[in-house]
């Protein structure tokens, strides 16, 4: 996690939704959020949240589950293998 964090190709907010993910995630790394809550955990507003979820969701390093829809929760899987390759070195 350490080199994504330092990694310049990933912009600080889905670092920083990533982090917050990673905290709230379960035993098996998933985590039910809204992009809304999310957002206000981060202390960034909710466009913002949404543009760094789908760059993660991009990247491969957050994978949706399932979709809430409209201003409910979906569920997100962290991807510790997409992560994993990204602290190796590769670039998505």
């Amino acid at each position: 996690m350490d080199q994504v964090l330092s990694s310049p190709s990933i912009n600080p907010s889905a670092k920083l939704v990533l982090v917050v993910a990673d905290r709230r995630a379960d035993a098996g790394r998933e985590l039910l959020a809204s992009v809304a809550s999310l957002g206000q955990q981060c202390g960034i507003d909710r466009r913002t949240a949404a543009r760094a979820v789908h760059q993660l969701l991009r990247r491969g390093m957050l994978e949706r589950v399932s979709t809430g829809g409209g201003h409910t929760a979906s569920r997100y899987r962290l991807r510790d293998d997409a992560i994993e390759w990204c602290e190796e070195g590769g670039a998505r």
